[in-house]
């Protein structure tokens, strides 16, 4: 019976894991945007005041709202089997008609995103966003994508002006007026390429699951399919699979997030890298006294739980392959064992970057742990105990030295999740 639920959990796990991957090659699936027809204010997940110094710029320029639109993707990116836009994209319009502003956000802990849309004749879109995302948005031929942080709406729309013209010289089109439905057509149009050319960067997400693999033709080869650790292994690289991608979509995309408002917090806050740069005039809401958003304070947390547990676990499966070398169901715990290591490493990895973003505080620094760096010592202290500690010199060193590093690692782990960088 357990068996037959490792086996069922495993099926689905492969088909979650990978489907999206394989729709992606197909080319199956697309981004969407959805006119949203609802009177009243924006759906807005916080205080609708996040928007009003982005509407005052824009009201003093001319600008007026004509309407909502919300995107949707199926299979968008070789990870993500549907994907739906945060809150809604309010749009407005210049007093020329052919310049377009939205406003919107990625994630609750930020203030609202600006950016300018003008099409043209060819149906080809230039667009100059306000923070942006790095300057790492790539464009096409059709598609001019500039970004610039730290600018109020007046700023970036003369930016704008000047790559609307640019354009329009060299491609030798004219701007034109456009709808809220032509203009949600042609920027999902313009923006399917786009989304195919990062996707294809993206393949990798997938890899954690890759030993997977090596349990299905592991237990074949050796007759153990019906063992129980090969489907569990393969649970398990399912588990690690999904955590790298909560990782980039968790952790990483809010690092992210702040950075393309404030700077990169690992190049800014180098000990050579430049001074960090000021916010953009509609500056970070919901930053704490630590520097860090309310975010990332539950990816600091969710991240020490996920190396501490994996730590824990990973000792048991090691430990039976040095004690049956020559069992394939040993080989197969071990294998389990390196892919909690690996998200022990990258959890801890998780917790050095977060760290590294957080802004001053004047508080103390935090150096008192929690304590579980003892537990991987607790196997040794019971043998200790029961047979004295002469047996633990009499047992292989592996015994001794895998608990002991494991307990090195979270200690790691915890001082990075409480200490302060200076």
């Amino acid at each position: 019976m357990v068996v037959v639920v490792l086996w069922t959990l495993a099926v689905v796990a492969t088909i979650w894991v990978l489907a999206p991957s394989v729709a992606f090659l197909l080319g199956i699936g697309g981004v969407r945007t959805e006119i949203r027809r609802e009177v009243g204010p924006p759906v807005i997940s916080g205080d609708q005041t996040v928007f009003d110094e982005r509407l005052s710029q824009l009201a003093a320029l001319g600008f007026h709202n004509v309407g909502r639109t919300r995107q949707t993707a199926l299979f968008m990116l070789p990870a993500h089997w549907r994907w739906s836009q945060f809150e809604t994209t309010e749009w407005l319009v210049g007093p020329d008609g052919r310049t377009h502003a939205t406003l919107y956000r990625q994630i609750r802990d930020e203030p609202a995103r600006i950016s300018f849309i003008t099409v043209f004749d060819d149906r080809g879109m230039v667009e100059t966003k306000c923070p942006g995302t790095g300057g790492h948005h790539p464009s096409l031929p059709n598609c001019r994508v500039t970004e610039i942080r730290g600018v109020n709406a007046s700023q970036l729309l003369a930016a704008h002006e000047e790559q609307v013209a640019a354009y329009a010289r060299e491609r030798g089109v004219n701007a034109r007026a456009a709808t809220l439905a032509e203009l949600t057509a042609i920027t999902d149009a313009v923006e399917r390429p786009l989304l195919r050319q990062i996707g294809a960067g993206t393949h990798g997400w997938v890899l954690p699951f890759a030993p997977a693999i090596l349990f299905v033709v592991g237990g074949y080869m050796t007759g153990n399919l019906g063992s129980p650790v090969v489907p569990l292994g393969i649970c398990v690289a399912a588990a690690a699979y999904a955590f790298k991608r909560w990782m980039v979509i968790g952790p990483l995309r809010h690092l992210a997030t702040r950075s393309s408002h404030v700077g990169d917090p690992v190049r800014d806050l180098a000990i050579d890298g430049p001074p960090l740069a000021g916010p953009a005039p509609a500056g970070l809401a919901q930053v704490g006294p630590d520097g860090t958003t309310e975010a990332m304070r539950k990816d600091r947390w969710v991240l020490r739980a996920v190396a501490t547990v994996s730590a824990l676990l990973v000792v048991p499966g090691p430990l039976f392959f040095v004690k049956h070398p020559r069992s394939p169901v040993a080989a197969g715990l071990a294998l389990i064992g390196v892919q909690l290591l690996w998200m022990f490493v990258t959890a801890n990895a998780g917790l050095l970057l977060l760290n590294r973003a957080r802004g001053g505080s004047g508080q103390p620094a935090k150096t008192s742990s929690g304590g579980f760096w003892l537990l991987p010592l607790v196997p040794l202290g019971v043998v200790a105990f029961l047979d004295g500690p002469r047996s633990l010199g009499q047992r292989d060193p592996f015994y001794l030295v895998l608990p002991v590093a494991v307990s090195i690692g979270l200690l790691l782990t915890e001082l990075l999740g409480t200490k302060k960088d200076k």
